[in-house]
Parts: C-alpha cells; structure tokens; sequence
C-alpha cells in the first residue's frame, strides 16, 4: 500500500489527504468505510472446552456469612489457590456467593476472608493440608448441577 501525502495551501492552510490508488483488480475502498474483521469460518470450539472445562463440567455456587467481612475470595484447587481468582460478590445482609464451573472429581478449598484463612462450616469434607490444617472439599459429579 502506498503512502498518502498531505498537500498545503498557500498561507500553510491544510487541504486534506490523497488516498492511495488502489491496486489492479483491487476494488476502491469507499472513504469512510467501516473496516470490519473478517467472518469465521467455523466457531473456535477448543478453546471454549479448554477455558470451561470438559462436557462434564458443572457450575458449583459457593457461599459464604460474614457481616463484617470487606472482601471475600474462594480459592483452591480448581484455580491455582489465587486469592484473586475467584472473588465472592456480596449479597447483602453479610452473605457473599460465586458460580464456578469446576469439572467433575474432588477439590480443595478455602475461603479468604480479609486476608485470613476461613474454613467453609457447609462444607461435605475436609482433608487435612500439608499446613497443619484442614482444607474443604466439594465432590462435583457428572450428573446434573452442585451447589
């Protein structure tokens, strides 16, 4: 593509720009075309399975009571133990919940009250972690959804 150059005016008065011409067999691009990606040709389905998992995959809510709590995070197994991966959103009245998609199997969890460690009391289980304490734990099987 060539470059487009800029014309003045006696007086230092700017004119505009001239477009490039375009190429032979290359149709004009009107002027103030809109430039819009190009179609897929099919939807991009590996990556959908890889961001959310396998097709067992099940939405887990998580939830969480503490009136005087400022910022509440789950964390675990299922993202790395990242405190800033899976932030509760308040509910009001001190109630904190998140949806997660988690595959089925075991996992760990915690939540991170505040900054501090807080054990799920809801929780189905519990095994002990390599810190001298106990870890939750939520069974997500292949059937229909957990909460």
């Amino acid at each position: 593509m060539k470059k487009t150059k800029s014309t003045t005016q006696k007086g230092g008065g700017q004119t505009g720009a001239r477009a490039a011409l375009p190429k032979k067999n290359q149709a004009a691009e009107p002027r103030n075309a809109a430039k819009t990606a190009p179609a897929l040709k099919k939807a991009p389905t590996g990556l959908l399975k890889e961001r959310f998992g396998g097709s067992g995959a099940r939405t887990v809510s998580f939830y969480y009571t503490n009136a005087a709590a400022i910022e509440v995070h789950v964390t675990g197994t299922f993202n790395g133990w990242r405190p800033g991966a899976a932030p509760m959103s308040p509910l009001g009245d001190g109630n904190w919940s998140v949806d997660i998609l988690l595959d089925p199997g075991s996992h760990e969890y915690l939540f991170l009250v505040d900054g501090r460690w807080e054990d799920d009391p809801m929780a189905a289980g519990r095994v002990a972690n390599p810190f001298g304490g106990m870890n939750c734990v939520v069974e997500v099987g292949s059937g229909s959804a957990v909460n």
